[in-house]
């Protein structure tokens, strides 16, 4: 049979208005307690958002089956989940396909096929709702084939006992389950763990006060079953103890016999005379007999005695001049206790008299002292013909374990220089010095001193920040979401500068006319039939107009203000732990518009990050200095150091290694 070219071009274009028209839905809508499921927004065009949205309408009715022949319709056109997908022009939806298929699943009983989908959606975009659901389907699992044997085991990357001078420790280590770990606290503080895991690491920067710390680890896996294992932390504040022997001899040109006693009873490590180092095995008590012979022009021995803690005792004694007993002198160091000699004084002794103190380190006591560290160097000199008995800074014992490891040598000292690093407290601290020797005489110096947190740490350096309603919001969720915002601005005043809009006129508000570093956007997604909710939070750089952050919440029951201040402190926390406080140092400075600085991948630092540089004045007590030098956006991050660009508008002064950052 022949067609006319006119019968075949009439026939192509009916065969194409036909296929173009909109297809009838192929499931209708069906009404349950006066609501309509399954609909979707406009006219059904079988595009994948429609089969999505539907199938979502389908899911919160109950109607599972049909939602899930929509939810494998839209898996068909588009395979991976997605923030912000877009759908046409510039519209965007977020498409959670396989994780919302994933929930019917394990509404069904089908809990294999169910984790396999949220699975598939973790690997595309992280998001608390599937985490929640996949925790669910491994609970279910575990309790019906009861597949969980044993509690979980705890690994610890550190020696059964640390010691140490420092003043916070970082804790490390796995935990590991047959099935799954959910929960794990160190020391009382809870590790963010997202969703269980058969190992999941861990580390935490705990605090350490000086004596003995006991730092409980705690797992617990999916059945409830726990494991606590403790660390121990001996923390040493206190400078070996050295007592150089007098009179020490000349024997020929140059060279000198010296005796000293060492001491510390956490074990000392190594003694460095003159450069020259010999190790130890731990010795709490040790005595050197040695002949230096001093370079032609050199007047001074110089010793150094490390503990096993890393505190260091240094001593540099002329030699070239007779003196009848050492003179102490600490000097300060961050990390380590260091006592200085220079034998600037002849000591006169007096059987009669009381004890005397004499503080070298802080020395005008008698003024207000200030102070920008969370410790105090203290140090000084003790003096009695009768020998010193005891000497406690603050209620610690400096001499505590000293007089039972020396009695054999019947060692008593009439001049005792001492170095001990004290824990301050925000505010005003006295400290109080006492010693007694051995016929009952006592001596006590008190001095106060305040420490004030440097401006870097304050408010008023922290990320300024605002937080809005995102437009996508439904009405229904505006009061709950308006009561979500105020709870989230309380919470999140610890780490940021919340800036808060009910307080600034309408011309204010626009960020742009504000110093406003990032803008948070919340928003709710509501379940009506199950009353569960899940709230967004996206972090956007003011500078760039991008999302930086975006971190969530999924609430199974959100009925109360209670449950509200749980969720905005768990959205607090994500979002604190995303950007945290690190401070570190610079390594290298490029023409002045480039930093190499050493914080890394393992803190959590990202590009786009920004940081402040600064100095501290380590020394002064009286008139302590900081000085802000500039500002920096990090631009890479690598395992050991990251890169970052300097603000030029925002450099006041010379950029240097060795100077200070922190991140904003």
């Amino acid at each position: 049979m022949k067609f006319s070219f006119k019968f075949i071009i009439w026939l192509t274009i009916l065969v194409l208005f036909i296929g173009g028209c909109p297809r009838r839905p192929d499931r209708t809508p069906i009404e349950k307690k006066g609501r309509l499921c399954g609909v979707s927004k406009g006219s059904f065009q079988n595009n994948w958002w429609q089969y999505y949205e539907r199938g979502l309408s389908f899911a919160e009715c109950g109607f599972y089956k049909e939602a899930e022949l929509d939810f494998i319709e839209a898996l068909k056109r588009r395979d991976k989940d997605r923030r912000r997908a877009r759908t046409y022009g510039l519209h965007f939806t977020d498409y959670f396909v396989n994780r919302e298929y994933g929930i019917i699943l394990f509404h069904q009983g089908r809990l294999h096929e169910s984790m396999k989908h949220l699975k598939i959606s973790l690997s595309s975009v992280k998001s608390s709702k599937a985490e929640f659901y996949l925790d669910q389907a491994r609970i279910s699992l575990i309790e019906k084939y009861q597949l969980d044997h044993a509690p979980p085991e705890i690994k610890i990357s550190l020696p059964k006992e640390v010691l140490t001078n420092e003043k916070y420790v970082e804790i490390y280590g796995i935990a590991k389950d047959d099935q799954f770990v959910r929960y794990i606290t160190i020391n009382g503080k809870n590790v963010r763990v997202d969703m269980s895991n058969k190992i999941i690491p861990f580390r935490m920067m705990v605090p350490v006060f000086s004596g003995t710390n006991i730092i409980p680890v705690i797992a617990k896996d999916l059945s409830g079953k726990t494991s606590e294992m403790n660390v121990i932390i001996k923390s040493d504040r206190i400078g070996p103890i050295v007592i150089i022997e007098d009179p020490y001899k000349f024997i020929s040109n140059n060279t000198y016999r010296i005796n000293f006693y060492a001491f510390d009873d956490s074990g000392l490590k190594e003694v460095m005379i003159n450069g020259k180092k010999t190790i130890y095995e731990d010795l709490q008590y040790i005595r050197i007999q040695r002949e230096i012979i001093l370079l032609r022009g050199k007047k001074c021995i110089n010793i150094e005695v490390k503990d096993s803690a890393g505190n260091i005792t240094s001593v540099k004694k002329n030699l070239t001049k007779q003196y009848n007993f050492s003179n102490l002198i600490a000097q300060n160091n961050e990390n380590s206790s260091r006592i200085m000699s220079d034998f600037s004084s002849q000591l006169v002794s007096n059987d009669n008299k009381n004890p005397q103190i004499t503080l070298h380190r802080p020395s005008k006591t008698n003024k207000k002292l200030t102070t920008y560290f969370g410790q105090v160097f203290i140090n000084g000199l003790i003096q009695d013909d009768n020998g010193v008995k005891s000497l406690f800074v603050n209620g610690t014992d400096i001499l505590e374990n000293f007089y039972k490891i020396s009695d054999n040598d019947q060692i008593k000292i009439k001049h005792l220089y001492f170095a001990y690093l004290h824990d301050l407290h925000e505010g005003e601290n006295t400290i109080s010095i006492n010693c007694r020797d051995f016929s009952g005489k006592a001596d006590q110096k008190d001095f106060i001193i305040n420490w004030i947190k440097p401006i870097v740490f304050t408010k008023e350096y922290r990320l300024n920040v605002v937080i809005k309603k995102d437009h996508l919001i439904r009405d229904k969720n505006v009061g709950m979401l308006d009561s979500f915002i105020a709870k989230l601005t309380h919470a999140l005043d610890k780490r940021f500068s919340v800036i808060k809009l009910a307080l600034l006129s309408k011309n204010q508000k626009d960020s742009k006319k504000l110093d406003v570093d990032y803008e948070i956007f919340c928003r709710f997604i509501e379940i009506p039939s199950q009353n569960k909710k899940e709230i967004i939070v996206e972090l956007v750089d003011t500078e760039t107009k991008k999302i930086f952050i975006t971190v969530d919440a999924f609430y199974p029951t959100l009925e109360s203000n209670e449950d509200l201040k749980i969720l905005a402190g768990g959205i607090s926390i994500k979002l604190s732990d995303e950007m945290p406080l690190v401070k570190g140092n610079i390594l290298e400075v490029y023409e002045n518009q480039k930093i190499t600085v050493d914080i890394c991948q393992k803190e959590k630092i990202k590009p786009g990050m920004k940081l402040i540089v600064y100095e501290l004045d380590k020394i002064g007590y009286l008139m302590p200095k900081e000085m802000i030098i500039g500002q920096a956006k990090i631009t890479e991050v690598g395992t050991s150091t990251s890169s970052a660009d300097l603000y030029r508008d925002k450099i006041f002064e010379e950029i240097k290694p060795k100077q200070l950052v922190i991140t904003r």
